[in-house]
């Protein structure tokens, strides 16, 4: 008989889904863990999991692996990309990856009795209106980045798919141990020096890798079904928080250095152009420059609270107490 508590992860390699991946054995779930051939395994040996390697862009494939395994009574898709080289890769790994995933389980074992996609808040956009408000808003998305645009076309896809039970989980910006994004940033800080995109206030909305595998696992065992949450801790954060709070842990000053969005824009046409000479993804490009300067990134939690009771247990300085230490402990920095 199926254990009723079987669970396939997709991205479990990675920084949130290694959160996600420990959360689920933590309570009690059978494990499979979906990953490409190229991915160290070293850290998911260590752990109670089942490993399956996937081709994730070749559909025959997908259902060659499918059809070996269970039938899964969930399923949590957290693999994707969030730099590529070309701009197609997103919609190919991002909406692509995600499409094959769904009609292999259907051909195969089975659509499950929940699937999770973690999308991103890059799939809505910024939030209209003044630095005053929050949003909650679900219709019309504008996002700001091919990226976001492939995160918004897979949930699209999911959606609209018939005798699919979904949720759609919208992270804010997610930090925590194992975070290389946030790493870049606090490398700068431990220097003293804060950088930011933008001369403008702005408003921000963070959320603690812990908080958001802990709310991903309270939506898929509520009776919910065909919802979309963002995920905050929220707390309204100005564009000075984040150095604040990691000042305050690493116990030293920082200089707050703002950069005009022109020049910052340059930079980042530099940067572009010297990554595809090394064939090579961005880690700073012109899209993502102008998701770094957006006024009002204050999605709140009204709904997923509303509805799950979710609170979070870590703010940003909180949180970023474990995490900068995690990053000491591990020389990191």
């Amino acid at each position: 008989m199926q254990n009723s508590k079987t669970i396939l992860i997709t991205g479990a390699s990675g920084f949130i889904g290694s959160f996600i991946t420990d959360e689920a054995l933590k309570r009690g779930y059978i494990v499979y863990v979906a990953v490409r051939r190229s991915t160290n395994t070293a850290a998911l040996r260590e752990k109670d999991v089942h490993i399956a390697e996937f081709d994730f862009q070749d559909e025959e494939s997908v259902l060659h692996q499918l059809s070996s395994l269970p039938a899964f009574n969930f399923v949590i898709h957290n693999a994707g990309i969030t730099r590529a080289i070309n701009r197609d890769d997103y919609y190919e790994v991002n909406y692509g990856n995600t499409r094959r995933l769904i009609k292999g389980l259907k051909a195969t074992t089975g659509l499950p009795q929940k699937f999770i996609y973690i999308s991103s808040i890059a799939a809505q956009g910024p939030c209209n209106g003044n630095l005053t408000e929050h949003n909650n808003v679900l219709d019309s998305p504008m996002p700001l980045t091919e990226y976001g645009r492939s995160k918004l076309a897979a949930e699209q896809y999911i959606a609209k798919m018939p005798g699919l039970p979904y949720i759609i989980i919208r992270p804010t910006a997610v930090y925590g141990p194992g975070d290389h994004d946030f790493l870049r940033a606090v490398k700068f800080l431990c220097k003293g020096i804060d950088f930011r995109v933008g001369t403008k206030p702005q408003n921000l909305s963070f959320v603690y890798v812990k908080d958001l595998a802990r709310v991903i696992y309270d939506a898929l065992e509520s009776p919910l079904i065909n919802r979309l949450w963002f995920v905050s801790d929220g707390t309204n954060y100005n564009h000075l928080d984040f150095g604040k709070a990691v000042s305050k842990c690493l116990k030293r000053k920082v200089i707050h250095i703002p950069v005009p969005v022109k020049l910052a824009m340059v930079i980042g046409a530099v940067n572009e152009t010297l990554a595809g000479f090394a064939n090579k993804p961005a880690l700073i490009n012109r899209e993502k420059l102008a998701e770094l300067s957006a006024a009002n990134w204050n999605y709140d939690n009204e709904s997923i609270s509303r509805d799950l009771g979710f609170r979070a247990e870590f703010d940003l300085y909180t949180g970023m107490i474990e995490t900068i230490e995690w990053y000491k402990k591990e020389g990191w920095i």
